[in-house]
């Protein structure tokens, strides 16, 4: 399991991306500029194809890249 350092990398370099982590819960990391301002957020699937149910946690919207990197290393999720 690969430790992210930061969010670009966790990322690599895109804007979206969907990670898995070992227990099978799904999160769906987007980032996106409001004036000058980086967002960030982070929406929890039990199943990717999930819209709307199935929500293990609630969604965290931040501007702290080490928030969300902080809970991917924890949590060990990979990129699919």
């Amino acid at each position: 399991m690969k430790q992210f350092e930061n969010l670009n990398q966790a990322l690599k370099c895109k804007s979206s991306g969907v990670f898995k982590n070992p227990i099978g819960e799904y999160v769906t990391i987007s980032t996106w500029y409001d004036k000058n301002t980086k967002r960030i957020q982070a929406i929890f699937k039990k199943d990717i194809g999930d819209t709307t149910v199935g929500a293990t946690r609630y969604a965290i919207n931040t501007i702290s890249e080490k928030k969300i990197v902080k809970m991917l290393n924890e949590n060990k999720f990979e990129l699919i």
